[in-house]
């Protein structure tokens, strides 16, 4: 990466910090990384530093990035029903017990309990 291209960047991820401190509630202390894409276990940020996310949106998203079958299911379902109370049976949520990729992630949640 030449200089000019690394200030470029590093100019946009100011900016972009900016903007979000304008524009986002502040519950948290936030790190000083724009991320902009995930692959896996790993996220990007705009000047393409790949990070290893242990964090997984604090147990909220911990499949990972970039999966085929979840993007294509979260696809399929985006226009029926996208989030509910843990206190409603929803189909997808069912559904997905039975995908062997995502049991094991419910067997450990369940062992959590």
């Amino acid at each position: 990466m030449d200089v000019q291209a690394g200030g470029i960047e590093m100019e946009m991820m100011k900016q972009y910090i900016e903007e979000a401190e304008q524009a986002l509630l502040h519950t948290y202390n936030r790190y000083q990384v724009v991320l902009d894409k995930g692959d896996g276990v790993y996220l990007c940020d705009i000047e393409g530093k790949k990070y290893l996310d242990f964090c997984a949106g604090i147990a909220v998203f911990a499949l990972g990035y970039a999966n085929k079958k979840y993007n294509d299911a979260l696809k399929a379902q985006i226009d029926k029903v996208i989030h509910t109370s843990n206190y409603y049976y929803n189909v997808p949520a069912i559904e997905a017990y039975f995908i062997p990729e995502f049991v094991i992630v419910s067997i450990t949640s369940a062992a959590l309990r």
